[in-house]
Order: C-alpha cells, then structure tokens, then sequence
C-alpha cells in the first residue's frame, strides 16, 4: 500500500467533510424545523473516531501524522499464517537507526 496516496485520500475526504458540514445552513435546535442540521463536523469526526481538534491540525499541516504510516501498514498486513497454520499478528518491520 502506498501510505502518500492513502493519506493523501484520507486528507481529501477530511477536507470535503469539513467544507460541507461546516457551510451548512440551518440550525441544530429544532429537529422539526425544515433547516434543522442532522450532521456536524465535530460529530463527523466522532463518528469516525479522531477529536475535530486532531482532524483541524491534520488539515491545517497536511503532512502525514505520526503513527499513520505505522495505522496503514498494520491494516494491509492483517494477520500472517505461522508455519504450524494458526494466524499470528503481523510484525511491525524494524526501524532503521539514522
């Protein structure tokens, strides 16, 4: 998986989120009014389990966030078969010192 491109997506997603819910026109205090908001953006980012602050700073300094990379990796790999057939977590690949 290439990490640039699947943050580079997540970002674009958070991005338009942002723009539409927080252009919203309405109110959020009558559900039977016909401008009343179903959705916002600091509901949003809760429902897809970051804070809107951590989702604020990541569009305000659009680079990859520490432990992203790490996030994406760990989901592509799942689970590796060990030699006896039972599945095992993957490994974390080790980190190069500079």
């Amino acid at each position: 998986m290439n990490v640039d491109k699947i943050f580079s997506e997540f970002w674009r997603e958070l991005y338009l989120a942002k723009e539409f819910l927080t252009n919203q026109k309405g109110q959020y205090k009558d559900p039977e009014a016909d401008d009343y908001l179903i959705y916002s953006w600091k509901e949003y980012c809760e429902e897809i389990g970051i804070s809107y602050q951590t989702a604020n700073n990541w569009l305000r300094n659009p680079s990859i966030p520490a432990g992203f990379a790490a996030a994406v990796w760990w989901l592509s790999k799942g689970k590796e078969k060990s030699s006896a057939g039972k599945s095992k977590p993957a490994q974390k690949p080790k980190r190069r010192r500079a």
